[in-house]
């Protein structure tokens, strides 16, 4: 995945770079914080 994103944002840095690394965090926010409910859910 990490891989990907480089060589896209390599090959078009100013088209993909700032959307991409939005989408990206945001995803990892959610998929961190979906990580916490389901922690506490189980516990």
């Amino acid at each position: 995945m990490a891989i990907h994103l480089t060589t896209l944002s390599a090959r078009y840095p100013t088209v993909n770079s700032p959307p991409r690394k939005e989408n990206y965090s945001r995803r990892m926010s959610v998929s961190s914080a979906m990580k916490r409910t389901l922690e506490s859910e189980e516990s």
